[in-house]
């Protein structure tokens, strides 16, 4: 496997299994704690490390993409190591510090988080991107979101191991006394710092990544790749193949080097061969029909796949960002649930996420990555409407639970399909910038959280989870206009369509004309068993026909011969 592939699969588990323990539900209670159960103030702590990773992640996207990625991805990973220190600090301090100040070092250290969120996100994932084949990414980025969800599962089963043993499952919520809700807030400074102790390793792991080990062309966008002929033929932009011009300079000629690359090719048709069998032949029929196709009278094109996916993120953003931060709280206060049975929910919903990304990916492949993603919304919402009609029917705590795992399962299951139309169609140049411009869907996610929390303390926490769905729907239907312009089709599907041409070409060949026969008849055994036909190859048409040899692309970045 490609060693920047197998960093950010290693980085999704441990960073997974750290956020799981300390930066979800722990530290909502445990701001909420600190704050007196203001909202408002949570609210404002997520905006704060929302708003630095803004600040810093477009210019890091920007940087990505004019040097090497590995070194802002380093960068990045100093001030990961950092931020670990800072609100380590601050959550040691709480015990002898008073709010006000607790909360104050609260906010430093995850602003620095954010600040190093923002430098890492945008850099390791287009280099993971230029890691992977175009057409293939949707795996790939499937088992990037497994990986991350399996290992988020470890956060919530070691929280509920300790908290029952601390103050048993139900905790003291069986009591109707004032402080029935409180959570111990020296139990949650010790998990918590044992999530951030983890976090550590991915810190290490920043500085291993490697740029000369990512693809060449067959990683490129198909924006990229439409860009001109030359480029779908792996020539460069001035239409001369830059291999030849080195070796001619070399003096080495074209039938001399050809016989030369032979284990190199086989080495790479043998890489395409594990990434599903497509031959270079068959990416190319898909890149021509994808780009060429139109919607709405010619309105959206291709070009417009990233915005569209931009804007639809931007909203989806917004609208989780109201609620997701106080969905914890939700239960721990409106549920009346102990801290082990929240952390239950939170134990079973990325394992509930891993499998419907799962089945998500596998429908994809026979409806379309986009209807399949439609699909998945739909049905979140529905739930999450449901979860709202049973909570204000006052139904048992464990029905709206299973709404809500439901509804978050679909939801956030769409990842790896978005992540790889998104990658499919932005230029390779340019997919640090636009990786970079999640954190402004980040900031809008944060941001949103202060609306939320200010929502929930004057209206409740029915009408803030009301708008969110209207807001939500609304995205999806933004982001479902790319039906027309996101092809149903893979690079397989195009593989009978070869196989009956180059059947039908040979048919066609099979019979040799008389004249040919007579060719062969005249021309003696030995030249029959080299050429069927009789007929000698001159030197120059043996360079030829050396040179006309299909390639495949090279993943040193050598162009394909002509």
């Amino acid at each position: 496997m490609n060693r920047n592939v197998l960093l950010n699969l290693l980085l999704a588990a441990l960073t997974g299994m750290a956020d799981s323990i300390w930066s979800g539900t722990l530290l909502v209670a445990f701001l909420s704690e600190v704050t007196n159960r203001s909202n408002t103030k949570v609210g404002l702590v997520t905006a704060l490390q929302g708003a630095t990773q803004l600040v810093t992640a477009l210019p890091a996207g920007w940087a990505a993409d004019r040097y090497p990625r590995s070194r802002i991805i380093a960068f990045g990973g100093i001030g990961l190591l950092l931020s670990i220190s800072a609100t380590s600090y601050a959550v040691i301090s709480s015990c002898c510090e008073s709010a006000r100040v607790t909360f104050v070092l609260l906010c430093l250290g995850l602003a620095l988080f954010g600040f190093s969120g923002g430098v890492i996100n945008g850099p390791a994932q287009a280099l993971l991107a230029d890691s992977i084949p175009t057409g293939f990414r949707e795996v790939y980025y499937n088992y990037l979101f497994m990986c991350y969800m399996l290992g988020g599962v470890v956060g919530p089963l070691l929280s509920i191991v300790l908290f029952t043993h601390w103050q048993g499952y139900s905790g003291s919520h069986a009591d109707s006394d004032s402080d029935a809700n409180a959570w111990p807030m020296g139990d949650l400074r010790i998990v918590i710092l044992v999530g951030l102790a983890l976090e550590v390793p991915c810190g290490a792991l920043m500085f291993l990544f490697r740029d000369d080990r990512s693809l060449g062309k067959e990683s490129e966008g198909l924006l990229g790749a439409a860009e001109g002929v030359d480029a779908l033929a792996g020539k460069s932009s001035n239409g001369r193949n830059e291999m030849a011009d080195a070796s001619a300079e070399q003096g080495v000629s074209e039938s001399d080097r050809c016989p030369q690359e032979s284990d190199e090719v086989e080495e790479v048709r043998l890489k395409q061969d594990d990434h599903g069998g497509d031959s270079d032949e068959e990416n190319e029929e898909w890149r021509k029909e994808l780009v060429g196709m139109t919607g709405f009278g010619g309105l959206l094109t291709t070009q417009h796949v990233p915005y569209i996916t931009f804007s639809a993120d931007l909203l989806i953003s917004l609208a989780s960002g109201m609620t997701i931060k106080f969905f914890p709280l939700f239960f721990k206060d409106d549920c009346n649930m102990s801290a082990a049975e929240v952390q239950t929910i939170y134990l079973i919903v990325p394992v509930s996420m891993a499998l419907c990304s799962t089945i998500g990916t596998k429908v994809s492949g026979y409806i379309g990555r986009v209807q399949a993603c439609g699909i998945l919304r739909a049905m979140g919402l529905s739930c999450f409407g449901m979860m709202l009609v049973l909570y204000n029917r006052s139904a048992n705590s464990w029905l709206i639970v299973l709404c809500y795992v439901l509804r978050t399962a679909f939801m956030n299951s769409t990842y790896p399909l978005e992540e790889s139309i998104l990658m499919d169609y932005v230029p390779k140049q340019q997919r640090a910038r636009w990786k970079s411009l999640e954190s402004v869907s980040q900031f809008g996610w944060c941001g949103s959280a202060a609306l939320g929390g200010y929502l929930a303390d004057r209206h409740g926490y029915t009408f803030t989870f009301i708008v969110t769905i209207c807001m939500q729907a609304s995205a999806t239907c933004v982001y479902m206009s790319l039906i027309t312009i996101v092809s149903k089709k893979r690079p397989s599907d195009f593989k009978s369509k070869i196989d009956a041409e180059d059947v039908s070409g040979k048919q066609s060949n099979s019979e040799p004309s008389d004249s040919d026969r007579a060719s062969a008849a005249s021309g003696g055994g030995l030249l029959a068993r080299i050429n069927p036909w009789g007929k000698r190859s001159s030197a120059t048409e043996d360079a030829e026909r050396c040179n006309s040899i299909e390639k495949p692309l090279l993943t040193d970045n050598r162009e394909q011969y002509e």
